[in-house]
């Protein structure tokens, strides 16, 4: 978003402690984690422009709520609309693309094309955020102003879309059900028969089961170690007008790599990237670790991930899932924030009990235990190293 390079910095000049913040980073989790499956079938069920729609009015309010309300309690509602725009989001994007290629029996082609979407999401990104660390020291509040002209005008952008269904049939509950639970509204069973489909293929398929546990941990990893960004450009005396100069660089390195997402995979293969992202984001957190400002050029290395990691995930999910895609997807979002809730805030008590530097620290050491039992586990995503 427009505001994540000032984000934490905003945060900390309205009185709040690395604690709060992590806090805040925790209670959008669980607010993700409750509101996640619900919106994802919403959004199966009644098509999933409705969804993005809404996830674009939510991103609104949560602009509108920092400008007016930057005090602690109005961190949290941010964090609650914000969740209700993730999750609205999560899923719907992704679905909404490959039925369109689907449609167009183009499906082979989601990979390439999500990728080029995502890159010019974030080209365009990077050029905002060139000017948010100017725009944030000449008003604080501006870059949020920002951020809700652009929503507005990306809602009614998204108004011009078809709205698009996957299996329409597939939703409908069975006639039986029907006739016996007459009574209750027929919406309910349909919400209710989906979440049962795609519950029962997540059981019957390991490689899924695989999947979501993989993300789960590198959703973690790279979640934890950005929250660390600006505070770790403050510890080595960054000043705060270039931290959009800075993220404009990271974005456009998650641009171009995700443009070239799709050129990344066939050359790496699909099984040394699973081994690679977690080794990235280990070297990241352990040179920032040593505070040295040399080290800065390592925040690239997460980027990359960010660039290629999600496409990649969305593409082997899209192979196996037969139904219920946003369903599924979004499900698989539920379990990587489970993850999140717990451990985040651990994260700011760390930064204020010990330092940064420690902080990093154990965390690098946890990433090296994940990547070795990932690299040498048999089992583990077996279904996917050959590719």
């Amino acid at each position: 978003m427009i505001v994540d390079p000032i984000i934490v910095l905003y945060a900390l000049d309205q009185g709040l402690t690395p604690s709060h913040i992590f806090l805040i980073f925790s209670l959008e989790t669980l607010f993700l984690v409750l509101l996640e499956i619900p919106t994802g079938i919403v959004s199966d069920v009644n098509g999933h422009k409705y969804s993005i729609l809404l996830a674009t009015l939510f991103f609104c309010l949560s602009q509108l709520t920092l400008i007016f309300f930057p005090v602690f309690s109005g961190f949290v509602f941010y964090a609650l609309f914000t969740a209700f725009f993730k999750s609205f989001l999560s899923g719907a994007d992704n679905a909404y693309i490959f039925i369109a290629l689907k449609m167009q029996n183009r499906e082979k082609e989601f990979s390439m094309i999500r990728g080029k979407l995502s890159a010019i999401n974030l080209y365009l990104t990077a050029i905002v955020t060139f000017f948010v660390g100017f725009i944030y020291v000449w008003n604080p509040k501006a870059p949020f102003w920002l951020g809700l002209t652009s929503g507005v005008i990306s809602f009614f952008i998204l108004t011009q879309l078809d709205n698009l269904k996957e299996n329409e049939d597939n939703h409908k509950p069975k006639k039986e059900v029907d006739q016996a639970s007459s009574h209750i509204p027929i919406i309910f069973h349909q919400y209710s028969h989906n979440l049962k489909i795609a519950i029962n293929e997540i059981k019957e398929k390991k490689s899924i089961q695989d999947v979501f546990i993989y993300s789960s941990f590198i959703s973690f990893f790279l979640v934890g170690l950005l929250g660390t960004y600006q505070i770790y450009l403050e510890d080595i005396s960054v000043p705060s007008q270039y931290f959009g100069i800075i993220y404009c660089i990271l974005y456009l390195f998650s641009a171009i790599a995700s443009q070239k997402a799709s050129v990344i995979k066939n050359a790496i293969g699909t099984s040394l990237l699973l081994w690679l992202f977690p080794v990235l984001i280990m070297f990241t957190a352990a040179l920032m670790a040593t505070s040295h400002v040399a080290f800065i050029v390592a925040l690239l290395l997460p980027r990359l991930v960010i660039g290629v990691y999600p496409i990649l995930i969305s593409d082997l999910l899209n192979q196996v899932i037969t139904s219920s895609r946003a369903t599924i997807l979004s499900i698989r979002s539920l379990i990587m924030r489970i993850f999140q809730i717990a451990m985040l805030p651990l994260i700011g008590y760390g930064i204020e009990l010990f330092s940064l530097s420690t902080t990093l620290w154990i965390m690098t050491s946890f990433i090296i235990l994940f990547s070795l039992f990932s690299q040498f586990s048999k089992s583990f995503l077996r279904d996917f190293r050959s590719r």
